[in-house]
């Protein structure tokens, strides 16, 4: 295994050197998501939506054609999960393929936007019959934009299996989707899978690059490691939970004490909150992607040396 160099130059979507940090919003946990998308939406370089929230949490006119940053879409599964903790069930309106796909069907499309498939979490159907059925319903959406096809993995896939499941189809759409929680119980097995994966996808087709996105993957540490592994596009809502400084993911409260006194009494610390992980989150993609594309690793050696050290360990395993 080992850091894919020779696919720097294929590093990159629309434009934007990968990696891309996508930044998530969502009414699922976040009742005062209209809120903090107001007082953000004007400062991110690129974000995730959910169809869900765009059909009946958005107000009219919010998200417009006119806008040209690369924004995703994302299918609605998440909002539409039974969470226990966030007291949603009762609100759920009707979500299903029929929804989805009305709801595609007006959105302003804006040149750059990503539709990721159809997503029922917990539907237990094969890769194959995911891959079939998100573009049985692509066909059914029409605009101009890139299909982001999430697939839930079954628990111990061989990455090398999952690629060649992928393989007949991958033509048929521009990026592949999975979810952090099930290809990585920690963030070295998370670093294993990709590496395999990325390895396989670069051997089936070594013309065309096609980006990985994590789903649910946001903080730091572990999007370095899994963007030296070979994934590309990280989104996630934990900017909007925990407090990202030099690197670390804090206990929100911890803002409270890099603020001014006076800020701390006259404003709104939630909001600060996010702006300040804003900038702390772009200046480390800035670092990421230089180092990757400048192939100068000096500010990344400690990863580098963890992210090896993983490699090694499965080489080994598969040796004996």
């Amino acid at each position: 295994m080992k850091i894919f160099q020779h696919d720097v130059e294929q590093r990159n979507f629309n434009g934007e050197n990968l990696p891309l940090f996508i930044y998530s919003y969502s009414s699922r946990g976040f009742p005062d998501v209209i809120e903090r998308l107001e007082h953000s939406l004007p400062y991110v370089p690129s974000y995730l939506l959910s169809l869900y929230d765009y059909e009946y949490i958005f107000p009219p006119g919010l998200i417009l054609a006119e806008d040209s940053r690369i924004r995703i879409w994302d299918s609605g599964g998440y909002e539409t999960t039974i969470c226990p903790t966030c007291n949603n069930s009762a609100s759920l309106e009707e979500w299903d393929e029929n929804t989805y796909i009305q709801t595609a069907n007006r959105i302003p499309w804006n040149g750059h936007d990503v539709l990721v498939s159809y997503d029922k979490p917990y539907d237990l159907i094969s890769v194959k019959q995911q891959l079939e059925r998100a573009l049985h319903l692509y066909a059914k959406v029409k605009g101009t934009y890139t299909k982001d096809i999430l697939i839930h993995v079954p628990n111990n896939i061989d990455p090398y299996v999952l690629a060649e499941t992928l393989k007949p189809y991958t033509s048929e759409f521009q990026i592949l989707g999975l979810t952090e929680k099930e290809i990585a119980p920690t963030w070295a097995h998370g670093v294993y899978f990709i590496n395999r994966l990325r390895a396989a996808l670069s051997a089936f087709d070594m013309e065309r690059y096609i980006p990985i996105h994590v789903f649910g993957c946001f903080d730091l540490k572990t999007v370095i490691r899994f963007a030296l592994a070979g994934a590309d596009i990280f989104d996630g809502l934990t900017w909007l939970r925990h407090l990202f400084l030099n690197g670390e993911t804090l206990y929100r409260r911890e803002i409270e004490y890099v603020v001014p006194i006076e800020q701390l009494l006259t404003a709104n610390i939630e909001l600060s909150m996010i702006l300040h992980n804003l900038q702390d989150m772009e200046q480390a993609r800035s670092d990421l992607t230089y180092a990757i594309h400048a192939n100068d690793m000096k500010t990344l050696e400690k990863e580098m040396s963890e992210v090896y050290k993983v490699f090694r360990y499965f080489d080994e395993q598969e040796e004996n």
